[in-house]
């Protein structure tokens, strides 16, 4: 394939029709004396709950909460070197995803839907409802105004749920998509809806009982990832290229395209007024776009690296994520002759990489969890790594008294 030319105490709370579940794992990973100057030499694992896979976290310091197979562990996380639990309830499925909103859990419940728990008091959590869906929900969102919850609910498409009184909820709209719903954004009266190979639907729901279509655009594969920016959004289409939306007046309508070149997973916005977008691309490396006029992006260059998977943007630099090759380090401060200055092996295959002040922290799937002192980008150090069984594929960073923070 050729690029294109380049222009604490434990409190079950048990609901009817369980499903019992594997365990979830939840780890707590500090860098040891992070500050923006300091180097880091190693990483210790400071907490550790669960026994498998966790498929949502959501937090509202100091409360943690996070998905252990059906059940919704409620943590302590105000000490992070021994994160207590304060209660567990039991949903009836797997949690697929928590959002947290004035001291109540949303949970998108996978094949039990919808389900709702007051956590004012979350040494003695009570469940409040749960409503079957019909599909797979595997997102959900809610409103400014707490009224209603979106889900995504597989192939039963996107389900609107009146939730202004939790104690029964009520479905105020449905619609059928094509496609396997994943996942929603709201966007005021609108919902954007990733609906795998059914594309990118936008819908007006200020009429739930209503949902009208504004806007679907179909992508060749998958809508991998997207950024919005004033009235535009950018969207990956891995195997499409880079789509382009905008809303004109209360339509929404794909404005702009560029080509289907490779594989495109991950995008960032940068420049002075995010006119630039900056591609992590499987095939080619990172894909610098001008998108000064969205109805027109215009490939500036490229530069190339085997296996770009993530891409973090700061004024002067770009860091690419390598599976295969690790850290690579671009200097863009010319975008169209961008110039690899440091590439940094991190003996493991790299899925993420994160940026904070002068320090990185990649995520890679057989050395777990790698840090690098960037203060010098053109010469970065790989400072230490904790080797997380089962490897790591994402990484977040967050801040507080205690320091820095690595999830």
């Amino acid at each position: 394939m050729n690029p294109p030319s380049i222009s604490p105490a434990r409190r079950m709370i048990r609901n009817p029709n369980l499903n019992p579940m594997k365990k979830i794992v939840l780890f707590f990973i500090a860098a040891a004396a992070c500050t923006a100057q300091s180097q880091v030499s190693e990483l210790a694992l400071i907490g550790h709950m669960g026994q498998g896979r966790s498929y949502a976290v959501a937090q509202d310091y100091p409360l943690l909460c996070y998905g252990n197979g059906a059940n919704l562990e409620i943590l302590d996380g105000s000490n992070p070197e021994n994160p207590t639990i304060r209660s567990v309830v039991t949903t009836p499925g797997l949690i697929n995803r928590i959002r947290l909103v004035d001291g109540k859990a949303y949970i998108a419940n996978g094949n039990f839907g919808f389900s709702i728990i007051d956590l004012s008091d979350p040494d003695n959590p009570q469940w409040i409802s749960n409503y079957i869906t019909g599909g797979v929900a595997n997102d959900v969102e809610v409103t400014s105004d707490s009224h209603y919850a979106v889900l995504a609910d597989g192939t039963n498409g996107i389900v609107v749920i009146d939730i202004e009184d939790p104690t029964a909820p009520v479905e105020a709209g449905h619609f059928i998509p094509e496609g396997i719903a994943l996942g929603v954004e709201l966007s005021e009266d609108y919902i954007w809806a990733a609906c795998q190979s059914g594309g990118i639907y936008v819908l007006d729901m200020s009429d739930p009982s209503n949902i009208t279509q504004i806007a679907h655009t179909l992508t060749s594969q998958y809508a991998w990832d997207i950024k919005v920016s004033g009235l535009y959004a950018y969207v990956a289409d891995f195997g499409g290229g880079l789509r382009v939306l905008q809303l004109l007046g209360s339509i929404f309508e794909e404005v702009g395209a560029l080509g289907s070149f490779g594989s495109c997973i991950r995008l960032e916005l940068g420049g002075a007024t995010n006119q630039t977008v900056f591609m992590a691309n499987i095939n080619f490396g990172l894909w610098i776009i001008d998108v000064s006029n969205p109805e027109i992006p215009e490939a500036i260059t490229y530069c190339q690296t085997e296996n770009a998977r993530d891409v973090s943007v700061t004024d002067q630099y770009a860091y690419i994520a390598d599976l295969n090759q690790g850290l690579k380090v671009i200097d863009i401060t010319n975008l169209e002759l961008p110039e690899i200055k440091a590439s940094r092996g991190c003996l493991g295959l790299m899925r993420d990489f994160n940026v904070m002040g002068q320090m990185g922290l990649g995520a890679t799937l057989t050395r777990g969890l790698v840090t690098f002192d960037i203060s010098m980008p053109f010469d970065p150090t790989l400072q230490g790594y904790y080797d997380q069984a089962g490897g790591a594929y994402n990484v977040a960073w967050s801040e507080n008294y205690l320091g820095k923070l690595a999830y």
